[in-house]
């Protein structure tokens, strides 16, 4: 327990007040000697971080930078025990799920507007819209600095649920729309650290055989957290007015704030807990050559590999380039978008369907969004089969002669999950134009549609990351502002896509372009790998 103590925000707390006496880290106690694995030479003169010696400099990118003490390093992310482990999985979890139920907690509010502020239902709209957005677009620029391991994954979680919560402190009294559009867009800007990153640090922790599992688990909170939101909003915004939604927000973030984020979650990036070991090992031992991989690397680089704009290049310009030169990629992000855009259009059309088609109030209608779940977990069914029968199988036969999976043999269950989406669109549009049909039938579209998005997602993310493993960071933050923007737009015009051409004709024209888009897939899990081979981007070049 003291040394999950010792990992975790408050612990840090605790070491700085007392001097680092308290909680200290195996260099630091006494007696510590650096193992044989780390490569060790005496110095007697201190040299500086930032001025080290050309001859030091050398000496230490020649040489095996510092790792782990040995296979069952206990800080080794990888070797934490199952209850450590289950801890962070609950707490990541948790936190998704809170910062996404904010996202849609505000829509029972927002159809409360018009009529209060004298606006229309479009401008209403951007409370939901601009979340999105803000959210996808701290993806872009926000979630890149918990991939330095300088910074780790912990100081974005902390700083930003600061933030998010003073800002959910705020919200519930602001009188104007502008000021409350602002500031739901700002929640939205500061819930991106772990909308985007929280995957990557369950990744820390997770085993190549357990990952796949631990990532879809991930995905469900993820869209459990939209589908809660009205349901536990829709029933309070009559009695206690429009504003009490606002105060389930910070209801939600403090305890996330005080008893999860800033107090029990501990830094989950290997590189990171390397690069703060190099730093401890190098002040007991006085010896400066001793550097983690990061730091071999950045010292091994000029200046203008290091720059601000360098940086920003890799992470803002060069996932576009790939977009704009590489088809198969380019695809992977219009079907994000789209399938995205379809399923954050279902808090405009329900309410045409729920409640002027079947007369349900606001809270009835909130407790449809149920069908969310029950569709991401049934589908987490035969996609777990899939994983445990055609990828972890080979795996353990160990084989020798048998080839490894190729990217594209990932994208299978997408191949399924592109076909069902668009038959529960056209199931929901068909069914959900008139009050003679049950609404149960229009409910088991969305389902499947919730379904459907949660396989796409997970197969064309890991399609990524193996096919362009050298730019996956970057590709997936471009991959969230552009679906999230995308996404924005379609909330902004749903009003005019469902006055003009109904709940049907809406509905089937984004089904239309979802059957498009399954022929899209078929022709990328046929054609991907000779795109790949052409393209300059994939890990061959």
């Amino acid at each position: 327990m003291l040394t999950y103590l010792r990992e975790v925000p408050l612990g840090h707390l605790i070491r700085l007040l007392s001097g680092r006496k308290l909680l200290r880290f195996p260099e630091e106690q006494d007696g510590f000697s650096v193992p044989d694995t780390v490569r060790f030479s005496r110095q007697t003169t201190v040299v500086s971080d930032a001025h080290v010696s050309p001859a030091v400099l050398e000496a230490a990118t020649s040489s095996p930078p510092v790792t782990w003490y040995s296979a069952n390093d206990p800080e080794n992310p990888k070797n934490w025990s199952s209850w450590k482990k289950a801890a962070v999985y609950i707490i990541i979890c948790f936190y998704t799920a809170t910062a996404q139920a904010s996202v849609s907690i505000f829509t029972p509010s927002q159809m409360l507007l018009p009529d209060i502020f004298g606006i229309s239902t479009t401008v209403s709209s951007l409370g939901l819209a601009l979340f999105v957005f803000g959210y996808g677009s701290g993806g872009l620029f926000l979630s890149p600095l918990s991939e330095i391991p300088a910074v780790g994954r912990n100081p974005p979680y902390v700083v930003s649920t600061v933030l998010f919560t003073l800002f959910s402190i705020g919200t519930p009294f602001v009188n104007t729309v502008a000021g409350i559009m602002i500031l739901r867009f700002l929640q939205g800007l500061l819930a991106s650290p772990i909308m985007n990153t929280g995957g990557a640090s369950l990744a820390d922790i997770t085993t190549t055989y357990e990952l796949p599992y631990g990532m879809y688990s991930w995905a469900m909170f993820a869209f459990v957290g939209p589908a809660i939101g009205p349901i536990i909003s829709g029933f309070s915004v009559g009695p206690e007015g429009w504003r009490f939604p606002l105060w389930e927000i910070l209801i939600l973030a403090v305890p996330t704030l005080i008893l999860v984020v800033r107090l029990l979650l501990p830094e989950t990036s290997a590189p990171r807990i390397l690069y703060a070991r190099s730093r401890r090992l190098r002040h007991v031992t006085q010896d400066p050559t001793l550097l983690s991989q990061y730091e071999v690397e950045q010292r091994g680089k000029d200046e203008g590999d290091r720059s601000a704009s360098a940086l920003l290049y890799s992470a803002l310009v060069m996932p576009w380039k790939v977009n704009a030169l590489d088809p198969s990629i380019l695809f992977t992000t219009l079907y994000c978008c789209l399938v995205y855009s379809a399923y954050y259009l279902f808090f405009e059309v329900f309410p045409l369907v729920y409640m002027d088609q079947h007369g349900m109030t606001v809270g009835q209608m909130g407790l449809i969004y149920i069908c969310v779940p029950v569709g991401t977990f049934l589908a987490a069914i035969p996609y777990f089969a899939f994983i445990h029968w055609k990828v972890h199988a080979p795996m353990r036969a160990a084989h020798p002669q048998q080839s490894p999976l190729e990217p594209e043999d990932r994208l299978v269950p997408a191949l399924v999950a592109s076909v069902i989406i668009p038959t529960g669109l056209f199931l929901f549009a068909w069914t959900g134009r008139t009050a003679s049909i049950h609404w149960i039938v229009p409910t088991i579209g969305a389902m499947l549609v919730s379904g459907g998005n949660a396989v796409i997602f997970q197969s064309i993310y890991v399609y990524i990351a193996l096919a362009y493993p050298r730019y996956a960071a970057s590709l997936f933050g471009c991959n969230g502002f552009a679906k999230a923007t995308v996404a924005c737009g379609a909330i902004l015009i749903a009003n005019t896509l469902y006055g003009r051409l109904g709940i049907a004709g809406g509905t089937s024209l984004i089904g239309g372009l979802c059957v498009l888009c399954t022929v899209g897939m078929f022709s990328l899990y046929r054609f991907g790998a000779a795109l790949r081979a052409r393209s300059r981007f994939t890990a061959k070049s």
